[in-house]
């Protein structure tokens, strides 16, 4: 997994209502397979999750960080993603 440190792409986002996000964003190819992973927890990490992205449905980095304000945001979204996940990440993932 390579991940995208550079572009804030691992900046803490703070929500509208004062949480704070924590964000780490890989991409790879799996089997030939261009894929994306928005790994996301919350402060406190009490709440995580992942977004995966599988080409044809990855996005540029730009849309990226929309995704990442949405899930900040918008807990009815965020809730699609919930997963547990292992820390530290760039380790287990």
């Amino acid at each position: 997994m390579i991940w995208w440190k550079e572009q804030h792409m691992d900046k803490p986002i703070i929500a509208k209502d004062g949480s704070v996000w924590n964000f780490l964003v890989g991409h790879d190819f799996i089997n030939g397979i261009y894929s994306q992973q928005i790994f996301f927890w919350s402060d406190k990490k009490d709440v995580t999750g992942i977004i995966d992205l599988v080409h044809p449905n990855t996005i540029h980095r730009n849309k990226i960080k929309d995704r990442m304000k949405k899930v900040a945001n918008d807990k009815v979204y965020r809730d699609k993603f919930i997963k547990n996940i292992e820390f530290p990440i760039e380790k287990n993932y």
